[in-house]
């Protein structure tokens, strides 16, 4: 019933900081993509990614703590695009000056995309981890043998 999701992005230490307004809060977003069947999956993580705010199998995340801020994506294949914090509108780039402010990365592949963000969120928003049985795995980007950038995965599916 755990879930891990491995991340190799530039949004670790070498990144630069997510610079907060006042009354927002940061959180890690990870988009992942199945290129061959559309398939999608959103988390959203505390700052440490120790704890799953959210997690749907679909795009965008517009439901529980984020129905009045949903997360909205526009990706191509490559993870170039957009992503929607509520009103709020950003360009995913690794450079925070052409990005709008938010911390980005992305890895893609023949068959699967990986996006992450450190994005700012509305203070207000009332973010709970989510019972360890609510989040399932959505699909196996890749065999465990195989050599991915990152391995999405179910300790139940094992």
């Amino acid at each position: 019933m755990i879930r891990l999701v491995l991340a190799l992005l530039p949004v670790a230490s070498a990144a630069p900081a997510l610079q907060l307004a006042a009354g927002t809060k940061a959180v890690n977003v990870v988009l992942q993509i199945n290129k061959a069947t559309s398939e999608a999956a959103i988390d959203v993580f505390d700052e440490n990614k120790s704890n799953v705010f959210a997690h749907t199998c679909s795009r965008p995340l517009a439901s529980g703590s984020f129905a009045s801020s949903p997360l909205a994506f526009t990706v191509n294949e490559q993870g170039a695009g957009t992503l929607s914090v509520g009103p709020q509108t950003y360009t995913i780039h690794d450079q925070v000056e052409y990005s709008g402010g938010i911390v980005c990365g992305r890895v893609a592949s023949p068959s699967e995309v990986v996006v992450s963000f450190q994005v700012p969120v509305p203070s207000s928003l009332q973010l709970h981890s989510l019972n360890k049985r609510a989040s399932k795995i959505v699909f196996l980007m890749a065999p465990l043998s195989s050599p991915s950038w990152w391995i999405h995965w179910n300790q139940k599916a094992l």
